[in-house]
């Protein structure tokens, strides 16, 4: 859907492990061959750094997006239950770091039954095609990264980890009930 809205638009995909990689080559072959693909094993946060915009997941990811000051659209499925456990737990109407960071729809979330190609083309196109909308969220989250982490300012950047700034920050903001939230979404 995006190639036929944006010709000659390029896919970056970093593969987490090769079952993943696996599963999505099976998913591939309904794609048009006129589609650029680069594939990766890992290098995730190589390829959001070089990306004009970002579809993640929540999480950890969409930090990285964030910290990379990244145009993002998050999109998040899980099972009925996961998503229903989830929504008794948290104390936030968003699912993604950066919305919460801030308590406002900053980034746009797409969830469960509206994760279609449709609805995730039309987001990514939006960013891309709307400089302003692009700079706008860029310059927001460059705010959420001064204004959420300023403790990190002391600390030499090599120890500084994606994971244990999402947890110094989940803390921080008080997104949770529960000590492990991941739990739910790994059903």
């Amino acid at each position: 859907i995006l190639h036929d809205l944006r010709p000659g638009i390029e896919f970056s995909v970093p593969y987490v492990s090769p079952e993943i990689r696996a599963i999505f080559k099976r998913q591939k072959l309904r794609i048009s061959n006129e589609v650029i693909l680069h594939e990766f094993d890992g290098q995730s946060v190589h390829l959001m750094a070089a990306a004009d915009a970002v579809l993640t997941a929540s999480g950890t990811a969409a930090l990285e997006a964030t910290m990379l000051r990244k145009p993002m659209v998050v999109a998040y499925k899980v099972s009925g239950v996961s998503y229903f456990l989830a929504k008794l737990l948290m104390r936030t109407p968003y699912i993604s770091m950066p919305n919460n960071l801030v308590g406002a729809p900053l980034v746009p979330e797409v969830l469960q039954q509206d994760v279609t190609g449709l609805r995730l083309s039309t987001e990514l196109i939006s960013i891309l095609n709307d400089p302003e909308r692009s700079a706008d969220m860029i310059n927001n989250l460059d705010i959420v990264c001064f204004n959420a982490t300023p403790n990190l300012q002391s600390i030499p950047s090599e120890r500084i980890t994606f994971p244990s700034v999402v947890s110094a920050l989940a803390l921080r903001t008080n997104l949770f009930r529960l000590p492990s939230f991941s739990y739910f979404f790994n059903v």
